[in-house]
């Protein structure tokens, strides 16, 4: 696991977690943190959510999400290979997750992304979801499931 901003500050040391997240602003991911993985189905499944984007790939597996609607808090603070849960719907999200390296896209209160950027979403190998709670609901009820946040752990 790894975060956007280690990579581009020259924080990124290589290693196990304890390594990442060092300076101010951001929170240590510690390995002794209960961690459930949850594929992109069981995610479908606990949230009602349809899927817009590479239905083929409902098997891939997530360990962490990310809730934000500011994509540059997705580049500062998200982990790699983590769900982003958002209420935004343009292309700039699925330009933010490829940087980032996030695994799948949830759209939140039945916002659907115009053509452009489910085509967009196709090309990068992203998948896309989306659901019609609210993103207060959507993070509830996969904390419920026991998919826990990057920031999980204090610091």
């Amino acid at each position: 696991m790894k975060r956007y901003r280690d990579k581009v500050e020259g924080n990124d040391k290589g290693g196990s977690p304890e390594t990442y997240a060092a300076g101010p602003g951001f929170r240590r991911v510690f390995p002794a943190l209960s961690v459930t993985l949850m594929t992109l189905d069981e995610i479908k499944s606990a949230l009602g959510a349809r899927i817009l984007a590479r239905a083929k790939d409902m098997g891939i597996r997530v360990d962490m999400a990310y809730c934000a609607d500011l994509m540059s808090d997705v580049l500062a603070f998200s982990i790699t290979s983590s769900l982003l849960i958002t209420g935004l719907t343009n292309t700039q999200v699925i330009r933010t997750a490829e940087v980032a390296d996030i695994r799948a896209i949830v759209f939140v209160q039945s916002k659907r992304p115009d053509v452009d950027t489910i085509a967009l979403a196709e090309e990068k190998r992203i998948p896309l979801l989306v659901t019609d709670y609210s993103m207060f609901d959507v993070c509830g009820k996969l904390y419920e499931k026991g998919l826990r946040s990057n920031a999980e752990g204090g610091g």
